[in-house]
């Protein structure tokens, strides 16, 4: 009996350990470091570069830490060697234009990683690492990080295929076309997903996505103003695709923005894509991502760098500053490489290059205003700071019976740089009544009278007209109505404004949940809506819309504000 009761208590014990193994198994959770757009390049010396500022005189036109950027990466694989994940996802834009150089080194700098820290490095190709390069050369290039241990290997791109830890799989999509920006997946690329996705449910594994270009549209527009880099803006079948394959999450780069959005297919499965802001853009972002019950996303930033790391030419000040304050160091420099950015590309020459028109009559008018637009983008938010008298925001706007908030804000670019900004920081926070989008579409509204000041009553509409085309909005109005004088062309330049611009902006300068920086989501198995919103959360979202358009009316009215 002794011996009975003994075989019975050990069998009780070896299921109840059994029964912890399985339960510890299954609480089980996947963590992942996620970065993209590093744009990896070492440059021993610098010059300069810009006659804007004499400390910061080295920053160029790039709209990120170009001569920073080996500092940077640097300073986040230590990061990413001491966390708790298992893996590390670079989402393309590994090096910035992909050179043997470049290559070489980053390439250099992962195998020490993975030696020293036993975690396994996951790249997919972005758009600068086959700028001049072939995928045969990218995939050779980093043969290391993925292709060698892949289940699979796509014969017609740079995709591939790679077990996680625990039930989970990555399925990297290369979504590159060399030498362009323009996104690859489309009906070949799809079927490869789709024949992955049923092999994935065969294995009984889910599948995590990766690509460089994004899956969703992160912000009004972005479709029509980057068709080619979003798959979904010319192909909405592909939510089908990623549904039925059993994807549901995305990691994307590509627009150096830091949002989290989320598509439902037909069959009720929720898609979320995760664009990570560049890792040398402001913010210096990347992700930290636990796979369990829920999806924990934290968002990290690189604070400090060894300025050892910096190139040669630097200023004496602007090298103390990044050592003793790295974040502002960084947004210095981004701010002032955005305000040379958009000072180049207002301007008729570049207007002109960038649009490729054929019609004659509409370069000729851009001939006419491009640098008028340039000059007016640059006047003074204020009167008492006008150099040319007459020539401000307020007095132009205080010239057609309306006003602008006050402001210690220089000038419309230096107000499109804090908003540009914020939507790459993450979690951005300027609704419609706010001063910062009422001066951004008044001021554009006087930016854009100003301009086009001087030219006839017929180009004035064409201007317009061309413009809401080029939008993709409709507006049941004739602009020719308003070309005659000022006022008439002030109210037509508003009418422009606020009915094809401001939900631009405002969607632009305000985020929608999820957060951006730090969401907790459901695991994949929650992933799919099975009830519509009661009647109670309907009222609730209705009030919450009517409140935020009854303030941005109000807000648009001076003697309100």
């Amino acid at each position: 009996m002794k011996k009975l009761l003994s075989v019975l208590l050990a069998a009780l014990m070896l299921f109840g350990l059994c029964s912890v193994a399985a339960s510890a198994a299954e609480g089980d959770v996947l963590t992942i470091t996620v970065a993209n757009d590093t744009h990896y390049n070492s440059i021993d010396s610098c010059g300069k570069s810009n006659s804007i500022s004499e400390d910061f005189a080295h920053v160029n036109s790039a709209g990120r830490l170009y001569y920073e950027a080996d500092a940077v990466f640097k300073a986040f694989l230590k990061e990413a060697a001491a966390n708790e994940s298992q893996y590390l996802f670079l989402v393309g834009d590994i090096t910035e234009t992909g050179t043997a150089v470049q290559v070489s080194e980053v390439v250099a700098l992962l195998k020490e990683f993975e030696a020293t820290t036993g975690k396994k490095v996951f790249v997919v190709p972005g758009n600068h690492d086959v700028l001049y390069n072939t995928k045969q050369q990218f995939m050779a290039d980093y043969a290391e990080f993925g292709y060698s241990e892949a289940l699979e290997v796509d014969t017609k791109s740079a995709s591939y295929v790679v077990d996680l830890d625990g039930e989970y799989r990555l399925i990297a999509i290369d979504a590159t076309t060399c030498g362009t920006g323009a996104h690859s997946v489309y009906e070949e690329r799809l079927q490869w997903i789709a024949a992955q996705g049923e092999k994935a449910k065969a294995d009984g594994k889910k599948l995590i996505a990766m690509h460089h270009q994004n899956f969703l549209e992160h912000m009004i527009l972005s479709g029509i103003v980057q068709p080619n880099g979003v798959v979904t803006a010319k192909n909405e079948a592909a939510v089908e695709v990623y549904a039925e394959a059993g994807i549901k999450y995305v990691f994307t780069g590509h627009t150096h923005d830091h949002d989290i959005a989320s598509v439902t297919a037909s069959d009720g499965t929720v898609i979320y894509d995760a664009v990570t802001g560049s890792l040398g853009g402001y913010g210096t972002p990347y992700r930290v991502v636990a796979f369990g019950d829920e999806v924990k996303f934290e968002t990290r930033r690189i604070e400090k760098i060894d300025v050892a790391d910096l190139p040669a030419g630097i200023s004496a000040n602007a090298v103390a500053l990044a050592e003793s304050n790295f974040t502002e160091y960084q947004k210095t420099v981004t701010d002032l490489s955005y305000a040379i950015t958009f000072n180049h590309y207002t301007k008729a020459s570049t207007l002109k290059s960038l649009l490729k028109l054929e019609d004659a009559e509409m370069n000729a008018i851009l001939d006419k205003v491009g640098d008028r637009l340039n000059y007016a983008l640059n006047m003074p938010f204020e009167k008492e700071n006008e150099a040319v008298e007459g020539e401000s925001i307020e007095a132009i706007v205080e010239k057609y019976s309306t006003t602008i908030p006050d402001t210690d804000y220089e000038n419309m670019i230096d107000l499109a740089v804090t908003l540009y900004q914020a939507h790459n920081y993450g979690n951005e926070s300027y609704p419609a009544y706010s001063d910062e989008v009422i001066l951004a579409t008044r001021g554009l509204a006087a930016v854009i009278g100003y301009a086009l000041s001087e030219v006839s009553a017929e180009e004035y509409a064409k201007v317009l007209s061309f413009l809401t085309g080029l939008l993709g909005v409709e507006i049941p109005v004739d602009f020719l109505y308003y070309a005659g004088d000022g006022v008439k062309r002030f109210e037509g330049a508003e009418i422009f404004v606020t009915t094809a611009i401001l939900p631009l902006v405002a969607d632009f300068t305000t985020d929608k949940a999820p957060d951006d920086c730090n969401a907790v989501l459901p695991g994949y198995e929650e992933l799919v809506e099975t009830q519509n919103r009661s009647f109670i959360e309907k009222l609730i979202s209705f009030f919450r819309m009517l409140y935020t358009a009854m303030r941005t009316v109000l807000a648009f009215l001076p003697e309100w504000k």
